[in-house]
């Protein structure tokens, strides 16, 4: 799966690439957090216990940024679909 989503990555480029780009960090992201999570629950180490809170913490952090390139990404696609239409507008006036 890894090397499927990098082979359709290496085909993509501009808009389209850095979209599944961003799609494919906030997936892993949260694949991520759930490991870690999930494994913190297990152990009883209260040292690693802490670190993987830690860890946590810093993949939410992450996961945050992405998620808000990932929206500027999307309003930037819909500002350059709605640009041509207002020109095409002004247009027709």
């Amino acid at each position: 799966t890894h090397y499927r989503t990098l082979a359709a990555l290496y085909n993509k480029s501009g808009p389209d690439f850095d979209r599944a780009y961003m799609d494919y960090q906030i997936m892993l992201h949260k694949q991520a957090i759930k490991l870690t999570e999930d494994t913190r629950r297990s152990v009883n180490n209260p040292r690693l216990r802490q670190q993987l809170t830690e860890s946590r913490s810093n993949l939410n952090n992450h996961l945050s940024v992405a998620q808000s390139i990932q929206e500027d990404l999307f309003a930037s696609a819909l500002a350059a679909t709605a640009a041509p239409l207002a020109v095409d507008e002004r247009r027709i006036d």
